[in-house]
């Protein structure tokens, strides 16, 4: 993977662009499961995109390294959507995000 920085918003800027929590997230899940981004949709369930608990450790390992934080495994587990999962990150990385 090139190099990457996590900026303020939570985005992460990979060779200077900035890629959205989704889109990482999306590239992540995709990589793992060896599907094409195109298939990875926010809503579906990530165990019918073929996520087993070993993809879900590999994710999880991943977006800690990613964005320098650690994610809890009981909200992991309560985690079925990749929409959760980018909300569960964004919360993490910025806490104060929509508490305005």
């Amino acid at each position: 993977m090139g190099w990457s920085e996590t900026a303020g918003d939570g985005a992460v800027k990979e060779l200077g662009e900035p890629i959205s929590v989704e889109q990482r997230v999306i590239q992540t899940v995709a990589e793992i499961l060896n599907l094409p981004t195109s298939k990875i949709e926010p809503n579906v369930p990530l165990s019918e995109l073929g996520a087993d608990e070993y993809d879900l450790l590999e994710i999880q390992l991943e977006l800690e390294e990613e964005y320098d934080i650690r994610i809890d495994k009981r909200a992991l587990r309560r985690v079925k959507t990749v929409a959760e999962l980018v909300r569960y990150i964004q919360q993490t990385v910025n806490p104060n995000r929509g508490k305005d």
